[in-house]
């Protein structure tokens, strides 16, 4: 069996990372890069680091109108497609290349497996979600994280047979990538182990909107009176902060874009996670790392629920309420001792089931 894999940024490198090899082994693979992200430390770097095959194709195409980009990789996507012809287009998660990967393998009559469906945020504020719906609703085959992924697809009519409950593949690239972790960056911040906060932002909901960017900044400065901070600074945040001239509190550790190795040490490291990504909401429940989520909805409830990862609205406030009980060591302690199943071997299950659907077609 032919298989296409189409990503375009750092996350869905990292997600993919665990079933990437697999697929090189098992399956005539091609990789195709949209390039919607793409920079040497978002990105590149990642493939060097993860020692992962690079990809075959890297399209170019517009950064600065989501729309333009989207018909970009559309028509560029649709030609390699043509070129290529794979039985399978694989998709990963809720980018603009998720989206544009399956319209163009949907035009073309070519089957889609959309790894990581069903995750719903119901925020249509958020891009991510119209390109996570349009997935589903293409695919052939939908490879769910967890139950509460499933009961959403069927809430949605999608057919049962296409439904296939596999767990999260966070925990096998965690495992895998753990080893590569450079704890380098620990000695070059002066950081102890459990005695630092790491916090990302990114999401364009969060730093696009003035208001929210400015009481975000202002929570983690003062929680950074307490505690060290360490904020690498993604370019759209850092955009922001320019463009608003947000002066960032000077006890929170600033640095570059991390390399995903030295980030890994980091979260290995830290005494908990602040960040509005969906990634690594996930990836901080891996290492046993509680997580205030800087967003009002998730797509991860199913953390929330489990009482691993915690809702703090972008409002400092309550930012500042939820730190203040992971500062606490005993509160730290229960969170950390929570019983959560660890869903283990979503790689391995992808890839029996693609392995049978290639024998048996008519699942398709």
């Amino acid at each position: 069996m032919k298989i296409a894999t189409i990503i375009g940024t750092r996350p869905e490198i990292i997600k993919m990372s665990s079933l990437l090899p697999s697929f090189d082994e098992q399956f005539e693979h091609i990789l195709i890069h949209t390039d919607q992200h793409y920079s040497y430390e978002l990105d590149q770097i990642m493939f060097e680091q993860l020692q992962l095959k690079k990809p075959k194709y890297r399209l170019s195409t517009n950064k600065n109108n989501s729309a333009v980009q989207l018909g970009d990789m559309i028509l560029q996507i649709s030609e390699i497609l043509e070129k290529e012809r794979p039985d399978v287009v694989v998709v990963h998660g809720d980018t603009n290349s998720t989206m544009a990967g399956a319209i163009a393998a949907n035009k073309l009559k070519i089957k889609i497996v959309h790894v990581e469906a069903g995750c719903r945020s119901n925020n249509f504020e958020m891009p991510e979600e119209f390109n996570r719906i349009v997935a589903d609703h293409l695919s052939n085959i939908l490879f769910a994280p967890d139950k509460v992924a499933v009961d959403n697809l069927r809430r949605e009519n999608i057919s049962e047979e296409k439904i296939k409950l596999v767990g999260s593949t966070v925990f096998d690239y965690s495992q895998r990538n753990k080893n590569f972790a450079n704890k380098a960056i620990l000695s070059q911040l002066n950081l102890a182990e459990g005695k630092f906060i790491v916090a990302t932002l990114h999401r364009q909901e969060s730093v696009d909107n003035t208001i929210i960017v400015k009481d975000l900044l202002a929570a983690l400065g003062a929680i950074a009176e307490k505690i060290p901070v360490v904020f690498p600074i993604h370019p759209r945040t850092q955009k922001a902060i320019t463009d608003n001239k947000i002066i960032i509190e000077k006890k929170i550790i600033t640095t570059k874009p991390l390399g995903y190795l030295e980030f890994l040490a980091l979260l290995q490291n830290c005494r908990f996670v602040m960040t509005d990504s969906g990634g690594i909401q996930e990836e901080a429940s891996a290492f046993n790392k509680p997580c205030l989520v800087l967003r009002d909805v998730t797509e991860w409830s199913r953390l929330v629920d489990a009482g691993k990862n915690f809702i703090t609205t972008t409002k400092k406030e309550n930012i500042l309420i939820q730190a203040e009980r992971l500062l606490n060591d005993a509160e730290l302690t229960r969170v950390r001792e929570i019983r959560y199943a660890n869903d283990a071997g979503a790689s391995d299950k992808i890839i029996r089931i693609l392995k049978t659907t290639n024998s048996t077609p008519e699942l398709f």
